[in-house]
């Protein structure tokens, strides 16, 4: 029997009434237990029993797995705020994303994260790339110039002539300069300045847009101008220790380079230093150089056409594999870093160009720290500097299940973040301590927010790994008696009581390889030397330098576990010392000093890291650790009194000004062979953490969870830093 109108019509009432209820009760939740919950998604890590049990929760709460975080029993998930809070209820940890940020850095902040991305829009076809030794692309240079430089006083002459038959406009200069020159402070056309700004040595880029308003750029046709350079110093008489170039909008261009061949862009004497400072080039000469050593970063990527990346010093391809933890992509041997800071980086672990003289000639050293090393590269941080804590394990996670695989010894993490938690409870540094337990060697950059104490990030305050702060040489590589600690380098103790960083490295104006259409160089042209390197300071160099020692060490002896790498890299440390043989800086700030390679090559310490410490322990939650520093009452830091370590337990963090006389590492001969803490080690003094609080009542955190519903930004890249 049909319904009648009138009870068809209750019907069709009554559906609409359901209809709306529904909708209703779905806006709110309700029908999936989330009352008042939005349905907006936000990144999060959800961590349980294991991978499979993580999935199977986020999949049962109806959220989506992102990634597979099977490194830290966990997975990466897109869930609302509901899903959160059930899964939460459930007994699952939910963590959410944090900041980290990789640790190179110059004047940059975030600010600039605009003109980053809006740099991403320009043109970025590759510069041309060439053999080091044979380039002659900058015979295209054929303005004629004086082939001859005059020197007075603080000022340098170089004449140009225009034969071009047209007016020309200086768009660009390129400027390589000895360090002892200090800065670059002018530039004049003629008598008449287009350029007024200091610029720092060893080279600058003088973009367009740098040169003065109203400035007269023009040279005539058929003129000779001369172009005055004015330092803050008295210039070096040396015209081989300078290199010049000056391009116009017009096309044409003139270059001075008496040190190569050609004038070609790549022939350019660019040694970095470094090797030397920490006795790398010792090492190369004796035919230690990383071979069958590999090494993976974690970083921005790779610039695979770089001579002196790609290759080794046979001019064999070495890069092995190149992993985008972004897109969890697997892509062989082809990688880009658009971005510039992990080049950097690896230039710095790893370049195979050779130490050169004014020359051309060669001694056996090399630019970079272990030249002959094989490279795994992982992406997780995109072409503008930002990536999630989700990436970043996954990509830890890649490297240590492919380490037998690519042989893999040693990983470099040149990023930091602030600590929100105590360190064993940061998915990060749960994945870093895996890592460790697996047998890589973990080095991580301290991060750049120094000169405070308590400033040592993430993943840099794992006390298990290779923790390396940042010196400088105040632009004198040749000169040890003005060095000292950069100021951006970050200090400990970490919050959990441990001495950290555990080494210093140099990490003040490092020449690096870096392809000019990077994001980097596109963003501070001034860095850039108009060809393929790039000055930066940071705590991200740094740790590349001492993960390349880590590669020279295990080339000699590959049976070496990372707490014995650790050990032979702290016992050979040479600490700064002041003219009355006093430490120049507290262990909270050098820690063990600076990494010496020719020392911990020749070491046979053992047993002197880690001491006191399970990893086992900690990543199972039996037991967490405390180190021995301790807060006295005036707010200065010292170490625990030990008799049978020699600790007397003065503060070690006083009140003078850390900037003074003291600061400097005096001369030569503070870098004595003597250990400051003798045989014996207080990154050995490692204790149970037990129910006492760290620092007294007071938590650092406050009463907030770190890992609780509100999310904050994603990791980025770096701000910059002053060079130093």
């Amino acid at each position: 029997m049909r319904p009648t109108p009138s009870a068809r019509t209750k019907r069709i009432s009554d559906l609409a009434w359901i209809a709306v209820l529904l909708a209703f009760l779905a806006l709110f939740g309700l029908l999936t237990g989330e009352p008042g919950r939005s349905e907006t998604t936000v990144p999060a890590i959800v961590q349980g029993a294991d991978l499979d049990a993580a999935r199977g929760a986020v999949e049962a709460a109806g959220g989506r797995v992102t990634h597979e975080l099977g490194i830290i029993r966990a997975v990466g998930a897109e869930l609302t705020e509901g899903q959160q809070v059930r899964l939460r209820d459930s007994g699952l940890r939910i963590y959410a994303e944090g900041p980290l940020e990789v640790a190179g850095k110059t004047f940059y902040d975030k600010s600039q994260k605009k003109k980053d991305e809006s740099a991403l829009t320009e043109p970025t076809d590759p510069a041309p790339v060439t053999d080091p030794d044979t380039s002659t692309e900058s015979t295209a240079c054929t303005l004629p110039s004086d082939d001859a430089l005059k020197f007075h006083g603080e000022k340098v002459r170089w004449r140009v002539t225009n034969d071009t038959g047209d007016s020309l406009r200086v768009s660009g200069v390129s400027v390589t300069w000895p360090t002892m020159n200090t800065k670059l402070k002018k530039i004049a056309l003629r008598d008449e300045p287009i350029f007024e700004e200091s610029r720092y040595p060893p080279f600058t880029t003088i973009a367009e847009a740098s040169f003065l308003d109203g400035a007269n750029r023009e040279i005539p046709k058929d003129t000779t101008r001369d172009v005055h350079f004015f330092f803050q110093e008295i210039a070096h008489s040396d015209p081989a220790k300078y290199s010049l170039r000056i391009e116009f909008a017009e096309g044409p261009c003139a270059v001075f380079n008496p040190a190569g061949a050609g004038g070609g862009n790549n022939t350019l004497v660019r040694n970095t230093h470094f090797p030397t400072q920490v006795g790398a080039d010792r090492l190369h000469r004796e035919g230690r150089d990383g071979a069958g050593i590999t090494v993976a970063t974690v970083d921005t990527g790779l610039w695979k056409a770089a001579p002196g990346l790609a290759l080794d010093t046979a001019g064999r391809e070495r890069i092995l594999v190149h992993y985008n933890a972004i897109d969890d992509l697997v892509e062989g041997t082809s990688s880009k870093d658009k971005n510039g800071h992990g080049s950097h980086v690896w230039s710095a672990i790893a370049s195979s160009r050779p130490t050169k003289s004014v020359n051309g000639g060669t001694d056996g050293s090399f630019n970079g720290i272990a030249p002959n090393a094989d490279i795994v590269s992982v992406k997780a941080f995109n072409d503008v500097g930002e990536g999630t804590y989700r990436d970043v394990i996954r990509g830890i996670q890649f490297v240590v299940d492919n380490r037998e695989a690519y042989g893999i010894r040693v990983l470099n993490l040149s990023f930091s973040g602030p600590p929100r938690s105590y360190y064993w409870d940061d998915p990060v540094a749960q994945a870093v301590m895996e890592a460790w337990r697996s047998g890589l060697v973990v080095v991580a950059s301290a991060g750049n927010s120094g000169p405070d104490p308590m400033t040592v990030g993430v993943p840099g305050n794992v006390p298990y790994v290779i923790t390396v702060g940042a010196m400088t040489d105040s632009y004198t590589p040749s000169d040890p008696g003005d060095d000292r600690l950069a100021r951006f380098s970050a200090v400990g103790p970490t919050h959990e009581r441990f001495v950290k960083p555990d080494l210093l490295a140099p990490g003040g104006h490092v020449i690096g390889i870096m392809d000019g259409s990077d994001v980097l160089p596109k963003t501070h042209p001034e860095f850039h030397d108009g060809y393929e390197y790039f000055v930066m300071s940071g705590t991200s160099q740094a740790a590349g330098i001492v993960s390349g020692v880590a590669a020279l060490l295990l080339q000699a002896e590959p049976w070496l576990t990372p707490d014995d790498v650790k050990c032979r890299l702290l016992a050979s440390a040479r600490p700064a010392f002041d003219s009355e043989g006093s430490p120049a800086y507290s262990v909270f700030r050098q820690g063990a000093g600076l990494v010496d390679a020719v020392g911990a090559s020749a070491s046979t310490a053992s047993g002197c890291a880690n001491g006191g410490l399970s990893i086992e322990d900690d990543l199972s939650g039996a037991n967490h650790f405390a180190g021995p520093a301790r807060r006295a009452e005036d707010g200065s830091f010292y170490l625990e009194a030990r008799d049978d370590l020699g600790w007397d337990g003065t503060p070690t963090w006083p009140d003078a000004s850390m900037w003074g006389d003291a600061s400097m590492w005096g001369d030569a001969s503070m870098w004595g062979d003597a250990s400051m803490w003798g045989d014996a080690s207080m990154w050995g003094d490692a204790s149970m953490w037990g129910d006492a609080s760290m620092w007294g009542d007071a938590s650092m955190w406050g009463d907030a969870s770190m890992w609780g519903d509100a999310l904050t930004d994603p990791i980025t890249i770096n701000s910059w830093v002053a060079q130093e």
